[in-house]
């Protein structure tokens, strides 16, 4: 799990598709070569120091089949942060915020439009 959730944390601020630009970062690509050849190599040769047993091809799959579910969540994790907290939490504020300043600007609330734009919040009085 911790390769996958090393390519999940390329992208934090909302970006969906974490494998673009993965080659173009050769820092970033020897890390993710190196983890997992030392994980590997301490698994299957470890034994007493590391305190583990060698895994069964099956059980290596398993484990990468398990990890890429972090791949998953992340997508799935960024989507109802999206949808739930800045449209249903952060939008009723924004929307009374906007409203008290169409009154201070005698402007009606209808005129208002309230835009998500690369990540940016944009707010535009319509006349």
């Amino acid at each position: 799990m911790q390769l996958f959730n090393e390519v999940n944390a390329r992208k934090i601020h909302g970006e969906r598709n974490v494998f673009h630009g993965i080659f173009k970062n050769p820092i970033f690509c020897s890390i993710v070569v190196g983890t997992f050849l030392v994980q590997i190599l301490i698994i299957q040769f470890g034994g007493k120091p590391f305190s583990c047993t060698e895994l069964s091809i099956d059980q290596w799959l398993w484990c990468v089949f398990l990890g890429m579910g972090t791949l998953l969540w992340g997508q799935v994790s960024i989507l109802i942060l999206e949808q739930f907290f800045i449209y249903h939490c952060l939008y009723k504020t924004w929307r009374r915020a906007m409203t008290a300043s169409c009154q201070q600007h005698n402007r009606t609330g209808s005129n208002v439009a309230i835009l998500k734009l690369f990540g940016t919040i944009l707010i535009l009085f319509i006349d």
